[in-house]
């Protein structure tokens, strides 16, 4: 997922949108972000992309992506 703040730029400090911890996003990083280490089905992502703005922490992608069906958690604000 790509995170972006309402200028278009990514917002590589953030709280996750689901867990509301802190977390450092890396997807401008030289080496690849963590998030790009998980294999996330097509439906999950599709869920995923629909329901949240900005990228999930590690924690909470790993969590989702071992669940079947995932539940993915409280709603966005």
């Amino acid at each position: 997922m790509t995170p972006s703040t309402s200028s278009g730029d990514v917002d590589l400090n953030s709280a996750c949108p689901r867990c509301r911890q802190p977390f450092r996003c890396g997807v401008g990083d030289a080496t690849p972000c963590a998030c790009s280490t998980l294999q996330l089905t097509d439906e999950l992502h599709a869920r995923l992309a629909a329901r949240y703005d900005s990228c999930l922490c590690i924690a909470c992608l790993v969590e989702l992506s071992t669940m079947a069906p995932p539940d993915l958690g409280p709603p966005a604000p």
